[in-house]
């Protein structure tokens, strides 16, 4: 094999390795955004407060359904 092969060979194979870290950081960096997202959706949401103590806030975590469409499951089901 020439060195050119070689060379080129180790380029692809060191481009691949950083093309599978990419995609397992930006893995990582959606799965915390979600993680974010719903920790301050249940914040907001005044952790199931009555409505009566939290008047600007439409619904309580009681009444969200498991297929509602603020709920985790949602957004994996059709």
């Amino acid at each position: 094999m020439s060195l050119s092969l070689v060379i080129g060979h180790l380029s692809l194979v060191i481009g691949h390795l950083s093309l599978v870290i990419c995609h397992w950081s930006l893995v990582i960096c959606y799965l915390s955004f979600v993680i974010c997202h719903w920790s301050f959706v249940i914040c907001c949401l005044g952790f199931d407060l009555p409505i009566s103590q939290s008047p600007n806030l439409p619904i309580s975590l009681s009444t969200l359904s498991p297929l509602s469409p603020l709920s985790p499951l949602s957004l994996y089901l059709p």
